[in-house]
């Protein structure tokens, strides 16, 4: 068997793993049906696959890696559905591809700078999803048009308008709180040992200051008797 299209039915439920292993299947067209669950990791195990279309289900989860074992593919169509993390880097592996449809999903994180290598690329909407992050330098993607990007959260692109976001290493934050039960014992020895240094450093000051006041008494007595003398 070399097509089947099950297009535009009521199909429900999972795609049999079985499909994945026909070893001459070249065009596999599932659209617009309520298929659901994962897109098989072994869809692509024999290899000869030309197009595989999954549009118009309910598919979730990722877009596995094993994506990029379909070597011979033209066009790869997985848009409308409920796909979520990011676009595997695997992709880039099809060198053979042409169209590539991901719209209306709920990607995330930058576009794989490989996909900028894909010399044979020439259709590419990633529309209504949640990238970010800077495009491609090379390939299709300095011509993109507006249409094959909009409803992203922050795309860089001067095509857009928003906000541009990067995905940027976050900053270290050493919670102290989460060494409570490692260093539990050692914080509190440090505490108690802060807080004696503290009264210590109060009962010097108080001291320092009765010292001072008592000698100015002194001098002041001393001056006050050899002004008496002189009087007298």
């Amino acid at each position: 068997m070399r097509y089947l299209n099950l297009s535009w039915n009521k199909l429900q439920s999972r795609i049999p793993p079985e499909l994945g292993l026909f070893p001459n299947l070249t065009v596999l067209d599932l659209r617009d049906n309520a298929l659901s669950g994962d897109v098989p990791r072994d869809i692509c195990e024999s290899g000869s696959l030309v197009i595989l279309q999954l549009d118009g289900n309910s598919f979730s989860g990722l877009i596995p890696d094993e994506i990029g074992k379909c070597s011979s593919l033209y066009s790869l169509t997985l848009s409308y559905n409920n796909l979520t993390c990011s676009i595997p880097k695997s992709v880039s592996e099809l060198t053979e591809l042409k169209i590539l449809r991901l719209e209306f999903n709920e990607l995330s994180g930058e576009i794989p700078k490989e996909l900028g290598l894909l010399k044979n690329l020439h259709a590419i909407n990633v529309s209504y999803n949640q990238l970010i992050g800077k495009l491609p330098v090379g390939g299709i993607f300095p011509s993109l048009d507006q249409s094959a990007l909009q409803g992203n959260l922050g795309i860089c692109s001067p095509l857009l308008k928003g906000t541009c976001k990067l995905n940027v290493p976050k900053p270290l934050v050493i919670d102290l709180d989460a060494y409570n039960g490692q260093m539990g014992g050692h914080r509190q020895r440090n505490g108690s040992a802060i807080l004696m240094r503290f009264r210590h450093l109060i009962s010097f000051s108080v001291s320092a200051i009765v010292a001072i006041l008592a000698a100015v008494l002194i001098v002041i007595g001393v001056i006050i008797i050899s002004l008496l003398n002189v009087s007298v």
